[in-house]
Formats: C-alpha cells, sequence, structure tokens
C-alpha cells in the first residue's frame, strides 16, 4: 500500500506540489482568520433560508445595542436563553413560545431581567416552561414562517404562542413581502451553514464577504435619510445597529420610500397623512400573516394570544387606545384571537416624558429594566392563565 501510494506521488509530482501548496494556503488562511477575524457583538445572529434571519445555537456572546454591552447566550434550538442548554423538542412541561421582534428579545438588557426571562423563572411556579423565540426586525410575517418551521420541520413541541405585535411590524411588513422561500430544504440549509462558517473562520472568505458588504452598505445609506429619533440623533449608519439595519432591507428596492426621512420614522405613520396609507397596507399585511399563524395554531391545537405595546409616539400622544390598538382587538376579535393591549401600562395619566424615562432606554424605543420588569408582572397571569400554580 506504501508503495502504491509512493509510485502515485512519484508518478504526478506536480498534482502532489499543487495539493501540498494548496493544504499550505489553507493552513495559513484558516490559522490567520482565528488570528485576525475580530468577533463582534452581532456575531451571535445568523441569516436562514426559510425565515429570514435568527440566533446561532448555543451561543455565550455578549450583544451591544446602545451603549451598553450585555451578555448574550442562546439554547440548543436557537432562541435566547440565560445560558447554552440543551432544549428538547418534546416537552413534558406546558410549552409556551413568545414571538416577537427586538422589544422582546431584550436589546441591551441581561435575557434574566427581559420580560421573557422573567417569565421563564417564574414559569417554574406553573410546571410550565416560557421559551423566547424573538429576533431583531421579526414581524408577522416572519413569526409565520418561523412558528411553521419549528412545528412541520424541526418538529418542536409547543402548547401556547404569545405574539407581541411592535410599530416597526408595519414597515417590516413591506420590506419582507417580497421575501418567499419556496419551501424547507436540506440542501439550502447546508449550504447556509457552510458559507456561514466559511466566512467566520476564512481570513480570505471574510475579507471578501465583508469588503462586499462594505460596498453595498455604503450604497444602501447614501440612498437613505434617517431622521435619528431612534439612535440619540445619530445616523443610522454611526450606529451600532447599521450593520443590522441594512441587511433587513436586502429585498426591499423602493428607492423613493428609502429616501424619504419619514419612512424610517415609522413610529409615526399613522398620524402622518402621507404616510397613513401606507401604515395601513402594512398593518393589512400583517394582518393577513397572523390570520396564517392562527390557522397554523389550530392546525396542531396551539393556543395563540397577540399583544400590542407603544412606542414613545404613543405615549406621547396619550391615547391607551389609538387607531392602531383598535384595528389589531378588532382584527383579534373577529377571529377569535386572545388580545392584549399594553398602551394603559405606559399611559395612565403620568407624565409621558417621565414615563419614557422610567421605563425606555435613553433616546431609544425599548424598554430598559424598569419597563421588562412592568410588562412581566402585568403578563404573569395572562401567560400563566392555562397553568395552574403551585402551593
Amino acid at each position: 500500500m506504501d508503495k502504491q501510494k509512493q509510485n502515485f506521488f512519484e508518478r504526478h509530482p506536480g498534482m502532489t506540489l499543487f495539493l501540498f501548496v494548496l493544504f499550505l494556503i489553507v493552513c495559513i488562511d484558516f490559522i490567520s482568520g482565528w488570528l485576525l477575524i475580530k468577533s463582534s457583538y452581532q456575531d451571535f445572529r445568523t441569516e436562514h433560508y426559510y425565515y429570514h434571519h435568527g440566533l446561532r445555537p448555543n451561543q455565550n456572546s455578549y450583544g451591544r445595542w446602545s451603549s451598553e454591552i450585555y451578555p448574550f447566550c442562546t439554547n440548543s434550538l436557537g432562541f435566547r436563553d440565560s445560558l447554552p442548554r440543551k432544549v428538547p423538542k418534546k416537552g413534558n412541561l406546558y410549552r409556551i413560545l413568545i414571538l416577537g421582534d427586538s422589544h422582546s428579545e431584550g436589546v441591551d438588557v441581561p435575557f434574566k431581567n427581559s420580560f421573557p426571562g422573567i417569565l421563564a423563572s417564574k414559569a417554574r411556579d406553573y410546571s410550565a416552561e416560557v421559551l423566547n423565540a424573538s429576533v431583531v426586525s421579526y414581524s408577522p410575517k416572519i413569526y409565520w414562517l418561523k412558528l411553521k418551521y419549528l412545528l412541520e420541520k424541526e418538529k418542536v413541541h409547543i402548547s401556547e404562542v404569545f405574539i407581541l405585535i411592535d410599530i416597526s411590524d408595519i414597515q417590516n411588513e413591506l420590506v419582507y413581502e417580497r421575501f418567499n422561500p419556496s419551501g424547507f430544504s436540506d440542501l439550502k440549509n447546508t449550504w447556509m451553514q457552510i458559507k456561514n462558517f466559511f466566512k467566520r473562520n476564512s481570513f480570505l472568505i471574510h475579507s471578501i464577504s465583508r469588503l462586499e458588504l462594505e460596498k453595498n452598505k455604503n450604497k444602501f445609506f447614501s440612498r437613505i435619510h434617517y431622521p435619528g429619533s431612534e439612535t440619540g440623533g445619530q445616523k443610522i449608519s454611526e450606529t451600532m445597529s447599521a450593520e443590522l439595519y441594512y441587511s433587513f432591507f436586502t429585498h426591499f428596492n423602493d428607492n423613493v420610500l428609502l429616501a424619504n426621512p419619514r419612512f424610517h420614522g415609522v413610529g409615526d405613520w399613522l398620524y402622518e397623512p402621507e404616510f397613513h396609507e401606507l401604515a395601513l397596507r402594512g398593518i393589512r399585511l400583517g394582518q393577513e400573516n397572523i390570520l396564517k399563524v392562527k390557522q397554523l395554531c389550530d392546525q396542531y391545537h396551539v393556543k395563540l394570544t397577540i399583544s400590542v405595546h407603544p412606542w414613545h409616539s404613543q405615549i406621547k400622544a396619550r391615547y391607551p387606545e389609538d387607531e392602531y390598538t383598535r384595528l389589531w382587538e378588532e382584527f383579534a376579535n373577529q377571529h377569535q384571537i386572545r388580545f392584549i393591549n399594553l398602551y394603559p401600562l405606559f399611559i395612565n395619566g403620568e407624565n409621558p416624558e417621565i414615563v419614557i424615562n422610567k421605563y425606555y432606554i435613553k433616546s431609544d424605543n425599548h424598554f430598559n429594566e424598569f419597563g421588562h420588569e412592568l410588562v412581566a408582572r402585568f403578563l404573569e397571569p395572562l401567560v400563566f392563565a392555562n397553568c395552574r400554580k403551585h402551593e
């Protein structure tokens, strides 16, 4: 056998040299990647072929949204959790799945201080389990696709779903309208994992992909004008979330809307005549996708609840019920979906500026730790309504 190998190399010296040089280049490339590729506060995020984007499983990392650095862990299902751990797809406990966007992911706060984390710790008292499948910039279309993937592809057992609909979903639904995955595909999933592995570990592939990303990102930001109302007056391109923001618009090519500063101030759309009809269209798209979620839940005997919560603009307007809440409440009643309005938690006669400073991250529409605690305290009896509390 050794002689045969020796004869092969002797007969093919050019091929032998080529393979040796290739092996050497690959080794140098990966060693360079290990030494030179800088970690990012968004490394735990990943694209997904079916539900657009999500979180990498079993991560023990740190995130950064504003100026704060906070711990960020995920479990084996790719859900944010208190620590990396194995979560069985089938469970004996009453399993409650929280689906939402950045508010529910809990940006800028440790998991234990986010409302899903607080509810997860309370679940032990009810023989229940709370899992948080929320991710930045999810919206009804992605809620539906991710839930479908979990139930039908991954065969994850779920007893009940709580969806926290955010005002930014109005814009996201328009942006994701053209994102239509063809179906489940192990081949696409494997290819995406291989591609992402090389981007994270090969210095050559990482450098090429970064150059391409920077080129496309700069082109994107040259087309838009962002008001800065949610970033403390900074341009979005100067913040930590700039790359994230760009990545969510890869299927949206309306340059007229992108160039309009008000398009990026979605919290005020319903108050502005110019954007009112666009807001209603975004809500209609969202409702169509929540209806698909409802049909999916009915098919798999999963209970469903939806809720809405306010941004700064709504708190300043001082209406605990407005057009947005009414549209969602009427939709929920029509389709027999339990509906929760969180507006009155933050719009209760108290000075709006005091409420915003008390419960929200500075110059940001996301809850701080006190806001998360307030939401968790209010939701606890509603989330565990179908469970029995231990005495």
